[in-house]
């Protein structure tokens, strides 16, 4: 796997934020 990125929407941004803390990656951003 080259590279992971996670994105979230409102239902849950603190599941998205323990996931990206435990995996060590940035949450991904979206426009």
């Amino acid at each position: 796997m080259d590279e992971l990125k996670v994105f979230t929407g409102n239902a849950h941004p603190a599941l998205a934020q323990a996931v990206v803390e435990y995996l060590d990656i940035p949450l991904g951003k979206c426009d």
